[in-house]
């Protein structure tokens, strides 16, 4: 594995980080976050005193995540399903920087900034979908590489299973819960993305 390829599975790990750090700054420095009921995109919405913060880490987020899928793609070298885990990790970052340029809600219980609400509501959507997409692409695609097919499976698995779930009762959830609900999802997709890097790395003997 060469510099380059290691630069572009550490991306994964990095799309994570980077999303990280803008939460919590951006809540530390906007007043009123309740971190259990306000979903991340409240932290970007107009009238926060420093949406650029947040909407920052949503775009470099995707771009990471989509330099990780080609990382992950130049580490399998064979197999169809790997296109699929580079395609479900493209549809992820471009949707999740579109939904950092495109604003949510202005206020609690505010109505949509024209076309923005909508628009980042959509994509927003369309990430999860993208990011199951490649959990669910990277299953068979990690089975017929035998030093990372135990762990890459099941990691990618249960990964897939808990997202699915969260994304799936969602709407169910009492908005009191909805904030610690999109976060709990968040740090499972990332987890899944820096561990796949690892076992990546390891499955290439660096």
């Amino acid at each position: 594995m060469n510099r380059r390829d290691r630069f572009l599975l550490g991306c994964g790990p990095a799309a994570g980080a980077v999303l990280v750090i803008a939460v919590v700054w951006a809540s530390a420095v906007t007043p009123g976050i309740n971190q259990s009921s306000d979903t991340i995109s409240r932290l970007a919405a107009p009238g926060q005193p420093h949406p650029w913060i947040l909407r920052t880490g949503l775009v470099l987020c995707g771009v990471l995540s989509i330099a990780f899928g080609v990382g992950l793609l130049r580490a399998q070298r064979r197999g169809v399903f790997r296109w699929g885990v580079l395609a479900g990790l493209v549809v992820f970052g471009v949707s999740t920087a579109i939904t950092g340029l495109a604003r949510d809600y202005p206020v609690r219980g505010g109505s949509e900034m024209g076309w923005e609400g909508p628009v980042h509501n959509l994509f927003a959507r369309v990430a999860i979908y993208g990011i199951l997409a490649a959990m669910a692409a990277l299953v068979p695609a990690a089975a017929g590489r035998r030093p990372a097919r135990v762990p890459a499976v099941v990691f990618s698995a249960v990964a897939l299973v808990l997202v699915a779930t969260a994304g799936l009762f969602y709407p169910g959830v009492p908005p009191s819960f909805r904030g610690l609900v999109q976060r709990l999802a968040l740090l499972i997709i990332f987890t899944w993305m820096a561990a796949t890097a690892v076992i990546a790395r390891r499955a290439a003997g660096r």
